[in-house]
């Protein structure tokens, strides 16, 4: 998440999710981004049409303190870095924001992993 991301800060007005995306004071809001990718010089996707996000998460949310508890008790957990992974592709998307063009196969991979998880697969 490092390159996706510009800083993860702990937010008092997110109340509803776990999560959300939003950019700087001088970053492109997530429709902007939309309409420059949709303009003719979009297709490109050069670093400076994307802006670096932030993520604000709500501390108080269970989803946050149960993926906070897997990660402090096993950093190298695939299964909590997916959830973290999933955490982020979700709030993007909740936030308005369109994933990258190789994003989807990942996410799909990710989603897989979990499934099987879930279901006792593995």
């Amino acid at each position: 998440l490092p390159d996706k991301l510009e800083k993860v800060v702990v937010s008092n007005r997110v109340t509803e999710t776990p999560a959300v995306i939003v950019t700087g004071q001088f970053g492109h809001s997530a429709n902007m981004e939309k309409i420059m990718k949709h303009q003719a010089f979009g297709s490109g996707r050069s670093p400076m049409m994307s802006s670096k996000k932030i993520m604000e998460i709500n501390p108080r949310h269970p989803i946050i303190a149960e993926l906070n508890a897997k990660v402090a008790a096993n950093p190298e957990d695939q299964e909590a870095i997916d959830m973290a992974w999933l955490l982020f592709d979700t709030a993007l998307l909740n936030s308005g924001f369109e994933m990258e063009e190789d994003a989807p196969k990942a996410f799909a991979q990710r989603m897989y992993r979990l499934m099987k998880s879930g279901l006792q697969l593995e």
